[in-house]
């Protein structure tokens, strides 16, 4: 009887022990995760920091363009506003109650010029349009209403005798600036585009050049035309 209790008693003590062990490992192994986890959580925190640190610089840098920025543009306002002494606003008003902001024309013949003799003009008779007033049909000239660079073109159908082309020229203030040359056939014709500078009240103009009792068909066929690029 008292080895069974000696037996008993032994093995409850062999179980607590086991039992107390295995509790231990347990917590052990729960401590272990735990502590993993607050590491990893402390890392990405510091991640985390870092990456708002580096936001913030990123925000700072550009609030500091930004007024930068603000304070070189008002002082490019100012200096616009004020070129010369004069605030940009009078410039502008007195430069448009001078000079037209716009200016082009276009003119055809309607009719048909003949024995037209050397060096006399050719005359575009039918005004399409003429802003700014630059155009005068009567003697085929374009008297520019303000300095610029211009773009003019002309087109002249021949209405030939035998063997004779035309010659004709684009000319500015007297000088010729470009020719324009049609063949011998009675429907022949001539095209001619050119870019110039040409001042306030300077002429340009189209006329025959050196072959004497040129014809030139009208019915809209020929035509002379000009447009202001850049106003200078």
């Amino acid at each position: 009887m008292a080895r069974d209790c000696l037996l008993i008693l032994a093995l409850g003590m062999l179980n607590s022990k086991f039992i107390t062990t295995a509790f231990a490992s347990d917590v052990d192994t729960r401590l272990r995760y735990v502590e993993h986890q607050v590491k990893a959580i402390s890392e990405s925190n510091q991640a985390l920091q870092s990456l708002v640190r580096e936001q913030q610089n990123k925000i700072d840098h550009l609030e500091h363009v930004t007024e930068a920025q603000k304070q070189l543009n008002g002082q490019l306002l100012a200096a616009m506003r004020n070129v010369s002494g004069v605030p940009m606003s009078r410039r502008a008003n007195a430069k448009k109650d001078q000079q037209p902001e716009v200016v082009s024309f276009t003119a055809v013949k309607a009719i048909d010029q003949i024995h037209i003799g050397i060096n006399q003009n050719i005359i575009f008779d039918k005004v399409i349009s003429n802003i700014g007033n630059g155009y005068h049909a009567d003697h085929g000239l374009f008297i520019a209403p303000t300095s610029g660079i211009y773009l003019f073109s002309t087109t002249l159908l021949h209405r030939a005798t035998i063997g004779q082309p035309l010659h004709a020229v684009i000319t500015h203030s007297g000088v010729p600036v470009a020719r324009i040359y049609t063949g011998v056939d009675i429907f022949d014709s001539g095209s001619q585009t050119v870019i110039i500078q040409v001042n306030q009240g300077e002429e340009v103009w189209v006329r025959n050049f050196d072959i004497n009792d040129e014809n030139i068909y009208g019915y809209l066929y020929s035509s002379f035309a000009g447009v202001l690029i850049v106003p200078l």
